[in-house]
């Protein structure tokens, strides 16, 4: 049994770091400094992953058309800062949250867009809003399970959370939740 064990201990091991893809995620750092130029509008951080690399996640896992229109959902000029993929609207299909820094984005603040999948046809955006990061970009996070979508966030010192869920009579709501121990 031990031999079991180590064997499949030491496969993993063996297994490249980079082989796994997450579903709710960081790109990988680059240490190359990225850019976007528009007229005015320039961005530079080393977490930054561009539109294709964030779309080319979805190969496979969605549809063309579906990868498609969450492309033509997203403004232009943008870079995807993170993401996270479940399902908040309880269809059973997957919904995805991104934060993203775009022209409308000043200091340390993000747009997070909330899309769901409408019926295997198209994504369309629920919901935008803003959310601040203060020690890393990845501050702005997600979590998307049970019906639900959760959004991590800081307001200075403070870390922050939203629930929301979709459902096509009321629309996007936030969620109150008490957390418990």
């Amino acid at each position: 049994m031990k031999n079991i064990f180590l064997s499949v201990f030491l496969l993993i091991l063996s297994i490249p770091e980079n082989t796994f893809s997450q579903a709710s995620g960081e790109p990988e750092k680059n240490n190359s400094i990225s850019s976007i130029n528009n007229d005015n509008f320039r961005v530079t951080n080393e977490y930054e992953m561009d539109v294709e690399s964030f779309l080319g996640m979805f190969d496979g896992v969605i549809s063309e058309e579906l990868i498609y229109s969450i492309d033509e959902n997203l403004p232009e000029n943008l870079v995807v800062i993170n993401y996270g993929v479940g399902d908040f609207d309880g269809d059973g299909k997957l919904d995805v949250a991104v934060s993203l820094r775009d022209e409308t984005c000043t200091g340390k603040c993000y747009k997070v867009m909330l899309m769901i999948n409408d019926e295997d046809m198209a994504y369309k955006t629920v919901g935008e809003l803003y959310a601040d990061w203060k020690d890393t970009p990845y501050d702005v996070g997600f979590n998307i399970e049970d019906g639900l979508c959760l959004i991590t966030y800081r307001e200075g010192e403070k870390w922050k959370s939203s629930y929301y869920r979709y459902n096509n009579s009321t629309g996007l709501r936030r969620v109150n939740m008490e957390l418990t121990e």
